[in-house]
Order: C-alpha cells, then structure tokens, then sequence
C-alpha cells in the first residue's frame, strides 16, 4: 500500500466510502496477494486478510444494490510485478481467494459480472465492449 496512505491510516475507510457512494464497483484482481491488513480471517489465528480482500469483500456485500464487475487479471497482465516474489504462504491464501470469489459470483440475484484478461489490450477490450448504462441499471450481468 506504499504511496497509497491517508493520513490517519484509515485507507480501508476511505475506499469504503468511495464505494459506498458509486453507482457502480470494479474489482481488479490478480495472482498477487498484497499487503495483509492485520484483519483475521474468521476461524483462523495464522490468516489475514489483504486490504484488496477487504475491498472485494465490502463492494461485493452491495451487490444486491450496487453493479459490481470483478476483473481477473493473469500474473503481469497490468503491472510489472509477479505473485513469485511473495512469499508461499500468501500466493496459497490468494489461490484460495480466487477459488472463493468465483464461488460467490455464481451467487443467483446478484448485479455481478466477472471477466479475465492477461494483457492490456484484453483489459481494454473489456472495458470498450462493456456496455456500461445496461450494466449501471442492473440490466446485464454478462461481460462481453
């Protein structure tokens, strides 16, 4: 989260707000765990959550009322970084997050779409095809 603080640390609340005000919530998620934010997972006392889990988690408890795409992307598809360079222990935690996310799309009555891309280009095409005011009034959950 490295050039990303606020000033009192509260960039959870932050982002919250940012969401809670949106019409509308992409979720980028890649291979790369990220920073743990001291928050547990619930039964575990070795699992926390990254702040991206903690975002994901927050816009997609709007979902019945809010349009949500998450966006999957392949290790490096945006930025020059590897989920290798983190230690094994969070590439498993984010291995079993991914498994968890698609789980809870599949959800019926959500306003939620999901799409992978592995390049820019991909990411671009995404985002020109997607025709944003069906998806922003719940119209569609299917990304072309």
């Amino acid at each position: 989260m490295k050039g990303f603080e606020t000033p009192g640390g509260e960039i959870s609340e932050v982002v919250n707000s940012k969401i809670d005000a949106s019409v509308g919530v992409i979720c980028l998620v890649g291979k790369a765990y990220g920073k743990p934010s001291g928050v547990r997972v619930s039964g575990y006392t070795d699992k926390f959550y990254s702040y991206t889990h903690l975002e994901w988690l927050h816009a997609y408890s709007k979902v019945h009322t809010k349009a949500m795409i998450t966006l999957f992307a392949s290790d490096g598809a945006l930025v020059n970084y590897c989920a290798d360079k983190e230690p094994e222990r969070h590439r498993l935690l984010q291995e079993e997050w991914l498994t968890t996310i698609k789980e809870c799309l599949r959800e019926p009555g959500t306003r939620a779409g999901n799409a992978s891309f592995s390049s820019p280009y991909e990411f671009a095409k995404i985002l020109a095809k997607l025709r944003w005011k069906d998806w922003l009034n719940g119209s569609i959950t299917d990304i072309p």
